[in-house]
């Protein structure tokens, strides 16, 4: 009798209840969505099963609850799942490839945009003065060199211990302010009449206020210098400057610059005097004078020079064309 009701009671569970039930629940678990993609992603996967080219854009997919239910039996199950997991993986075909490598589609033009063709890889020689007696410009320049360290630097350094530096630089105003007519003059010829107005200011202000040992015009009121010479003149009217001399004592020079100091003679006021000896010893105060504020500098040149000869050469012609250029 036990086994007769046992036997009615699974009957009747296994007619009422569907078979398979937890697989039928696993599925439902498993498919809770489905894929739905656009128009363009649609006509996109075609493109890719004939094989064309795919516009490089993210695939976009959108859930939607799903509208059917999972068939009872496992074979239905297992089939939708591949159809979803062919259809993920097509969509990830369409993602654009791994970024091109900067050095492949962005790699920067490191090259002059401005640079002649031409004159690629041309290096552009510097200007240099003419110097046909050059074996005789070195005589001088080692001679000039020998009286700088044993007469010049040491007594313009026992000048320098002697004086201070605000006295030394009143010594020098003093010199620059009595030269105002050799710049006047050829602030006038080179046509500069602005320049020749402010130096006449300068001179007026500085000698009648402090002697010309201070310049007070410049200094304080801001009045622009015009230290104009001959041989700027001769240059500003396109003379060139000839060739490269280095005279003994006064230094570098060139052939137009020569017979620029030859113009500025008669203008400086020291030449008033008439007498060599007032001349000479108040020509050589100037020299010491200026020579005590500029103690290490030409063995500055010297030392980062490869050939000192060369490079004051080079530095007072390039020194000479800015004043020109001025």
């Amino acid at each position: 009798m036990r086994k007769i009701c046992g036997i009615f009671i699974c009957f009747t569970l296994w007619f009422i209840l569907p078979p398979n039930l937890s697989i039928c629940q696993s599925a439902e678990n498993v498919l809770p969505t489905q894929v739905i993609f656009s128009d363009e992603q649609t006509e996109q996967l075609k493109r890719y099963d004939r094989g064309l080219e795919i516009d490089a854009q993210p695939a976009r997919f959108e859930a939607r609850p799903s509208t059917h239910r999972a068939k009872r039996d496992l074979s239905g199950t297992t089939n939708h799942s591949n159809t979803i997991s062919q259809n993920l993986t097509i969509a990830q075909a369409t993602k654009p490839n791994q970024e091109p490598s900067q050095s492949e589609d962005t790699e920067e033009d490191l090259s002059d945009p401005f640079a002649d063709e031409d004159d690629e890889g041309e290096v552009l020689p510097l200007k240099t003065i003419a110097d046909p007696i050059e074996p005789v410009n070195r005589a001088f320049f080692y001679f000039n060199d020998k009286l700088y360290f044993w007469l010049l630097k040491p007594i313009a350094r026992g000048y320098r211990f002697i004086l201070p530096q605000p006295v030394r630089i009143g010594v020098r105003n003093f010199f620059d302010n009595i030269g105002y007519p050799i710049r006047f003059v050829n602030c006038v010829l080179q046509g500069k009449f602005e320049g020749a107005g402010f130096e006449t200011q300068r001179f007026l202000i500085n000698s009648l206020a402090t002697l010309g040992f201070k310049d007070l015009a410049t200094d304080n009121l801001g009045i622009k210098e015009y230290d104009e010479d001959f041989g700027q003149t001769l240059g500003f009217y396109g003379l060139g400057p000839g060739f490269y001399i280095n005279w003994p004592i006064l230094g570098p020079s060139s052939l137009t610059d020569t017979v620029g100091i030859l113009g500025d003679i008669p203008l400086d006021p020291v030449s008033y005097t008439g007498e060599t000896f007032i001349a000479l010893p108040v020509r050589s105060l100037d020299i010491v004078n200026r020579t005590s504020l500029t103690i290490g500098e030409y063995e500055d040149l010297k030392r980062a020079a490869l050939d000192p000869y060369v490079a004051m050469r080079d530095a007072y012609y390039q020194f000479r064309l800015n004043k020109i250029r001025e």
